[in-house]
């Protein structure tokens, strides 16, 4: 066959492509030795077939969603907990009498994130003592408050949240 011959170009075409195609397979073959190589390394030896080991992952991820939106839930009821719970904290010290020095005398108010709470009050005096508890409704009292009362139950309001620290073995409070 020459090069004049009408069906050269084709025959050198299709050998172009022969070459182009021994290439492409000599290439995927080195990649799939590399991925059987990587793959029984991931196994570590062990005779398992990859579709099924796929299929038992999947499950187990469905069963890990399952889980956290079951912990997602539980979570926001917890979160809902929390803001019913007496958490801040107001405490006004003061001397309700003239002749007794020392802030003896309290008032202090306990609320949820929501005002809800009560706010206690103890007068001391030199010969008695007087305790006083009031209910506490969305920062606001049934009864008439003392300037005292409100000034906790005010302070009490303005605390965003509080939380538990410890510092050297030691449990302490602090206003964040």
């Amino acid at each position: 066959m020459s090069l004049s011959d009408p069906l050269a170009p084709v025959v050198l075409g299709v050998a172009v492509v022969a070459g182009l195609l021994v290439v492409a397979v000599v290439i995927l073959a080195l990649r799939l030795r590399r991925l059987a190589r990587d793959q029984r390394r991931a196994l570590d030896g062990v005779d398992v077939d990859v579709v099924a080991t796929l299929a038992r992952l999947r499950r187990r991820l469905d069963e890990l969603d399952e889980a956290v939106a079951a912990a997602r839930a539980h979570s926001e009821g917890v979160a809902e907990d929390v803001t019913r719970t007496l958490s801040r904290v107001g405490v006004v010290r003061y001397d309700a009498y003239d002749d007794i020095g020392g802030q003896q005398s309290f008032s202090a108010a306990v609320l949820d994130a929501h005002g809800d709470g009560v706010v206690l009050t103890s007068i001391t005096g030199r010969t008695d003592g007087r305790t006083y508890l009031k209910s506490i409704a969305a920062g606001a009292a049934a009864v008439v408050l003392s300037d005292e009362e409100a000034a906790a139950v005010a302070a009490a309001r303005e605390q965003p949240r509080s939380e538990q620290v410890t510092e050297a073995g030691k449990r302490a409070w602090r206003q964040r």
